[in-house]
């Protein structure tokens, strides 16, 4: 416990390298093979991590649980670990308009594309696509890589960016039901600033609104259920980002 991993970087350095420091031993240097700058971006309990290569010309991502690993294709991005070594991300497939597909890197390498159980749908029919394992592939454009969270269930929160580029849809994955739309976020006037689920299935969702420079976080169940009695915060003067919320 209190273990914790970043970058160091500086002018007498010739790349940034990752660490992980622990209390009562100190940091550990993390050694690569290649002379690449190092961001590591989440790290589990068992001090396994996830990053990105990084050097002049592209930005590669990398897992960490016994040794070092590039990604296996199809996988295209590695976002969250969970305690169990199960990597969350996005890997190249094509349905419709939606470029790419949630996808589970496993400890054992198998690779599971989390959407291959989801129906097609028109989200133009008022709900047509309410339920579970629906979603429109004509109106949906990417997943945003940066907002997506999973729990050691395995349970899953992402966000995808709708065709018209007009706000972003937030679904949840629950292994055994399938995916579940539980909130559109108007981005015209609404900005997501992170989103994040704990280990009892609980949504959070931090977002921004433009004009009245505000900002609130909404609580979700699993099953897109509202547990937001009122906005958590709501004040001028109030402002965060990548809520986290405990078990």
């Amino acid at each position: 416990a209190g273990h914790y991993t970043g970058q160091v970087n500086g002018t007498s350095r010739t790349v940034d390298k990752g660490f992980i420091y622990r209390p009562g031993i100190g940091v550990e240097e993390l050694s690569t093979t290649h002379n690449r700058n190092v961001r590591i971006t989440d790290m589990n309990n068992k001090d396994q991590f996830i990053g990105k290569w990084i050097n002049s010309r592209a930005e590669t991502y990398f897992v960490h649980r016994s040794g070092w690993e590039n990604l296996e294709e199809p996988l295209e991005s590695v976002n969250k670990i969970n305690d169990n070594g199960d990597v969350v991300g996005t890997m190249t497939k094509e349905r419709g308009l939606l470029k790419d597909s949630l996808a589970i890197w496993k400890e054992d390498h198998t690779v599971v594309d989390l959407l291959d159980v989801v129906s097609d749908c028109d989200e133009s029919i008022e709900g047509y696509c309410d339920g579970v394992n629906r979603m429109d592939f004509d109106d949906l454009m990417r997943i945003e890589k940066r907002h997506m969270d999973m729990n050691n269930q395995g349970q899953i929160v992402f966000v995808v960016i709708t065709g018209r580029a007009t706000g972003r849809n937030i679904y949840t994955y629950n292994p055994g039901v399938g995916v579940k739309k539980i909130a559109f976020i108007y981005e015209h006037e609404t900005r997501i600033d992170g989103v994040s689920i704990n280990n009892s299935g609980m949504v959070s969702v931090s977002k921004s609104r433009f004009r009245q420079h505000t900002h609130a976080v909404d609580l979700y169940s699993i099953d897109g259920t509202s547990q937001t009695a009122g906005t958590i915060f709501e004040n001028t003067n109030d402002w965060g980002e990548f809520p986290v919320i405990n078990d």
